[in-house]
């Protein structure tokens, strides 16, 4: 039976679903089917093949989060939960960074690893926003940019160009948004 969820009505409010408490029976319900499923993956007994896989998708993170932050040693045991969450690598919106935010607790109440799957590798082209305004009648869009233009790049090995440009972005962007309902607009809208 699909349970009927509602939507948070109110500011500070979130949908959580399944409860954060049902996270500890999850992860141990994964790790017996998998221990105790007979299936065969490539030849190999689906516990092998997993426990490969988590070793595998383990040192690739180790590699790509070490090239910008340190990490603990020890982090990285295939024999610990991983708990895997993912987006596009967009600028993400509020509901993403809960997620984020909900992975880092899940993974430290849990002893597990968290990892931030990108989920694809979408081409960087234009780096910015569009502010929305206007009304329902005549909606108009102000593009806000955060970097200066380049050939198309995944979003996750684009760098950044101008530095400064970078660091002004979130003022900019809030200007421009208090400057379009300064200008009688009924409404702005921030779209990725």
């Amino acid at each position: 039976m699909v349970q009927k969820l509602k939507a948070p009505q109110n500011d500070g409010e979130s949908l959580v679903y399944p409860d954060w408490n049902a996270a500890a029976d999850l992860l141990n319900g994964n790790r017996q089917i998998i221990d105790g499923s007979a299936a065969r993956i490539l030849d190999s007994p689906l516990r092998e093949f997993a426990t490969e896989a988590k070793r595998e998708l383990l040192r690739l993170a180790t590699d790509y989060t070490s090239a910008y932050q340190p990490l603990e040693k020890g982090d990285g045991s295939p024999l610990q939960n991983v708990i895997l969450s993912g987006h596009q690598p967009t600028l993400f919106h509020p509901g993403v960074w809960f997620k984020n935010f909900a992975l880092h607790r899940l993974a430290k109440t849990h002893a597990a690893i968290g990892i931030h799957l990108l989920i694809d590798n979408d081409l960087s082209r234009e780096p910015g926003i569009g502010i929305l305004g206007g009304t329902d009648d005549q909606p108009s869009v102000k593009r806000v940019n955060m970097d200066v233009g380049s050939k198309a790049t995944p979003h996750e090995a684009r760098p950044v160009f101008d530095q400064e440009m970078f660091r002004q972005f979130g003022e900019l962007a809030a200007t421009t948004a208090r400057e379009l309902m300064a200008s009688g607009e009924e409404e702005v809208v921030v779209d990725r």
